[in-house]
C-alpha cells in the first residue's frame, strides 16, 4: 500500500507495521464514526429519492397475502449477488435447486456458500429486536456464512489474529491493508457503539457509513465482504425502515462492482464521503425500484395461477401455488410436509401443475424428484 496516494484528510490514520527500513509497510486505521460531514443539496434530493423508493417498497410489503409471500426469493436473489461479488459463481436456478435437493445440484460446493448466506441473512432478520447489534452476533452471523464451506478453516466466528493485504499479498503491492489485528476488537466494539447510539444523521446515510467501517476494519479472514453488506439489510428492517426485508443491495454493487470498489478505497485515501454516501443512497433508490417492479410481476403472475385454479376440484392446488412464491423449487414430500397434507395430495397437485405447465421437473429423475415454478424464477433471476 502506498502512502502517498493518501491524502492529508484521510478520516483515520496510517500506521506502519513493518520495522525493516527497506521493506516498510503501512496499515490504514479508521476513526470511529460519525464523521465530520454534511449532506448537501444534491445529497438531500438524493436521500428523498431513496425514502420514496422505500416507502414503495412498504406499499407493496402491504398488498402480500401473507408476511411470507415472495420475501425468500427476494433474500435468495440478494445471496446471489453478493456472493458473485467475492467471486462464488452461482446462479438462482441453481441456489434455488441446492435449496430443495442438495444432491441435486451440479454447482453444490458454490451453492453452498451461497446457501449459507441466505442462512445467515434469515437469522439475522428472526432476531429478538431488544437484541442489540452486537460483536457476538456478528461474530454468529460469520460462523453461519463459513460453515463447511471453502475457508471454513479461517476462524469462522473470530476475529483474524494475522494481518491481511487486500488485492496484494503485502506491503507496497497491496491495494489496501486494514488494521493490525490487535485493533479489530476494539474498532468492531466502536462500531457496535454507534449503531446503537442514536444519531442526527439520516438513517440512510448511517447505513452507509457502517458499511464502510466494517469493510474498513475487516474483521475476518474471510467473509467480510458478505457480512459487511448483510448488515445493511439488517439495519433497513432493525430501524425500521422497511416493513418487510425486500430491498438488497448487492444486485447494485455487482453491476457497479468497480466504483463500489473504488468508493470505497476512496473514503479511506481521501475523505470522500460525499461519492461513496451517493453511491448507496442511488443503490437503495435502483434496487427499490426494482424490487417493486419485481414484485408486482410475481404478485400478477399469482393472481393469474389463482384466476386458472379457482373453482372445482383443482382448487385445491391454491396453497402449493402460493407455496410455490415462497419455495419456487420443491419435491412432493417438502409440498406435503409444508402444507401438511398426505403424500397422495401433494403428487396429485404436482402433476396437475406440471400439466398446466406452471411446473418443471428439473432432474431427469424418476424418484426424488426436484419440482421448479419456472415462470417465477424467470422473474427473479431477469437482469
Amino acid at each position: 500500500m502506498r502512502i502517498d496516494q493518501f491524502s492529508s484528510s484521510i478520516p483515520g490514520e496510517l500506521i506502519r507495521i513493518s520495522s525493516d527500513p527497506e521493506r516498510e509497510q503501512w496499515a490504514f486505521l479508521p476513526n470511529p464514526l460519525p464523521p465530520d460531514w454534511e449532506p448537501t443539496i444534491e445529497m438531500v434530493n438524493l436521500i428523498v429519492e431513496s425514502e420514496r423508493a422505500i416507502a414503495a417498497l412498504n406499499m407493496l410489503g402491504q398488498m402480500l397475502p401473507n408476511p411470507h409471500l415472495l420475501i425468500r426469493p427476494f433474500l435468495q436473489r440478494e445471496a446471489v449477488a453478493s456472493s458473485r461479488i467475492e467471486g462464488t459463481v452461482t446462479n438462482l436456478k441453481q441456489l434455488m435447486l441446492f435449496d430443495a435437493d442438495e444432491s441435486a445440484s451440479e454447482d453444490s460446493a458454490d451453492a453452498r456458500e451461497v446457501a449459507n448466506y441466505v442462512r445467515a441473512i434469515e437469522y439475522s432478520l428472526t432476531q429478538p429486536p431488544d437484541r442489540t447489534i452486537s460483536p457476538a452476533l456478528i461474530k454468529e452471523l460469520h460462523a453461519l456464512l463459513m460453515m463447511d464451506v471453502r475457508g471454513s478453516e479461517l476462524h469462522p466466528g473470530q476475529y483474524r489474529k494475522l494481518q491481511v493485504y487486500i488485492s496484494g499479498r503485502g506491503g507496497r503491492g497491496a491495494r489496501f491493508v486494514p488494521p493490525p489485528p490487535a485493533d479489530v476488537s476494539a474498532l468492531i466494539d466502536d462500531l457496535a457503539q454507534f449503531i446503537a447510539a442514536p444519531s442526527r444523521l439520516p438513517e440512510l446515510v448511517r447505513i452507509a457509513l457502517v458499511h464502510y467501517q466494517f469493510e474498513t476494519i475487516h474483521p475476518f479472514e474471510d467473509g467480510n465482504g458478505r457480512i459487511g453488506r448483510l448488515l445493511m439489510t439488517m439495519l433497513l428492517s432493525r430501524w425500521g425502515l422497511l416493513d418487510k426485508p425486500l430491498l438488497y443491495l448487492s444486485g447494485y454493487f455487482e453491476r457497479h462492482r468497480d466504483e463500489y470498489i473504488d468508493g470505497l478505497s476512496d473514503v479511506s485515501r481521501s475523505g470522500d464521503w460525499e461519492n461513496w454516501i451517493a453511491l448507496c443512497l442511488r443503490a437503495i433508490a435502483v434496487q427499490g425500484n426494482d424490487g417493486v417492479q419485481r414484485g408486482r410481476q410475481l404478485l400478477e403472475l399469482r393472481e393469474d395461477y389463482r384466476i386458472r385454479f379457482q373453482g372445482g376440484k383443482r382448487a385445491g392446488s391454491l396453497p402449493v401455488i402460493d407455496a410455490l412464491f415462497t419455495w419456487p423449487t420443491t419435491t412432493t414430500r417438502q409440498v406435503e410436509e409444508r402444507l401438511e397434507i398426505p403424500r397422495f395430495s401433494a403428487q396429485r397437485y404436482i402433476t396437475t401443475l406440471v400439466e398446466e405447465g406452471i411446473l418443471m421437473e428439473l432432474t431427469g429423475r424418476q424418484r426424488n424428484r426436484v419440482f421448479a415454478a419456472h415462470e417465477v424464477i424467470e422473474i427473479m433471476s431477469s437482469p
